[in-house]
């Protein structure tokens, strides 16, 4: 597990143990809820951004559940909007962490990029909960309306612990 900048690593990953479910919203049986969760590429690993967790029609209450192997000093969360082919975008969310809910965030409409939400918890069910999406967006070249689905194309759950211990073998 690679260490990021601030020294902090992310436990939301299933090669770590970790799984995501979906509750709240229809889910894209295609796109299930591991698929915001993969193992983070290694430094330098080339590879395009795929899969994510798409669901939707409508988006509101859609909630992902990340479960972690163990229960961690969580520091942040890093939440990034789906971007496939003019999907919807969550606009507001809820936090929670073991069934409390301790953040409610707005959201910059920022596909494909991270957006960092502090955090500080200790716990081990981490929960985002769609409350409000932007607008549909128009095919400029049709002027027909968009997906009214969207979802989250990564979710990181940033933790001081050292995760891989309780999942990699000794060296």
């Amino acid at each position: 597990m690679t260490a990021a900048a601030d020294g902090l690593q992310n436990a939301a990953q299933t090669t770590l143990g970790a799984t995501a479910t979906f509750t709240g919203a229809p889910n894209n049986k295609d796109w299930p809820a591991n698929g915001a969760i993969p193992a983070e590429p290694k430094p330098g690993q080339r590879g395009g951004l795929r899969g994510g967790c798409m669901f939707g029609a409508p988006m509101e209450n859609g909630t992902i559940l990340v479960h972690l192997i163990v229960p961690c000093e969580i520091e942040r969360v890093d939440l990034m909007q789906l971007d496939y082919h003019g999907t919807m975008n969550v606009k507001r969310a809820e936090i929670s962490v073991d069934g409390k809910v301790l953040k409610t965030v707005d959201l910059e409409e920022l596909p494909g990029k991270y957006q960092e939400i502090p955090l500080a918890a200790k716990g081990q069910l981490v929960s985002i909960k769609c409350l409000d999406t932007f607008p549909r967006h128009t095919d400029a070249k049709t002027g027909k309306p968009g997906p009214n689905w969207g979802g989250w194309a990564r979710i990181r759950v940033m933790v001081k612990d050292d995760v891989a211990q309780f999942v990699l073998p000794p060296e």
